[in-house]
């Protein structure tokens, strides 16, 4: 990941978080719902290096969360 847009992915995993946390479910329930591991879900979360967010994961999660993408950005 390129430093210029580092600030963008932690916003991102920040959100996510957020709102996981909001509807009071762990990790593993989010993952399942949208069909990725756990670990995966982490690292998004965490905004690490190993972890690239696709567009088609970040409208998953969003409906699986009952929110808008934009929400999340």
């Amino acid at each position: 990941m390129e430093d210029r847009f580092k600030s963008y992915f932690k916003q991102i995993g920040n959100n996510i978080r957020k709102y996981r946390k909001a509807k009071h479910w762990t990790q593993q329930e989010l993952a399942d719902e949208v069909g990725m591991s756990r670990g995966y879900l982490s690292q998004i979360e965490a905004s690490t290096n190993k972890a690239m967010l696709s567009v088609y994961m970040l409208i998953a999660i969003a409906e699986a969360l009952d929110i808008a993408p934009r929400e999340l950005l």
